[in-house]
């Protein structure tokens, strides 16, 4: 789910999941295949309540992008924005 709403927790939507990809992301620069790998150890363990496809994985960094607050260098890797300046 994108959204949430009365049936679907805010871990199951694009909007929980972003908040998970920056906590992981922090104030590092990583590429998005290995913050993938990051997030799939989580994604399978009990610490969120749903499991999230690559595709929602994709999303949620999108939807982050979108709004400002992760950004691209050079070399393809993303890191928050917010936290940099």
């Amino acid at each position: 789910m994108l959204f949430p709403e009365k049936h679907v927790r805010i871990g199951e939507s694009i909007f929980g999941l972003a908040a998970y990809i920056l906590g992981i992301l922090g104030n590092k620069k990583i590429d998005v295949y290995d913050l993938w790998l990051n997030f799939k150890k989580i994604n399978h363990s009990n610490e969120l309540p749903f499991n999230h496809s690559y595709d929602n994985f994709l999303l949620a960094i999108d939807f982050l992008h979108l709004i400002g607050v992760v950004k691209a260098d050079d070399e393809g890797r993303i890191f928050n924005e917010i936290i940099r300046t």
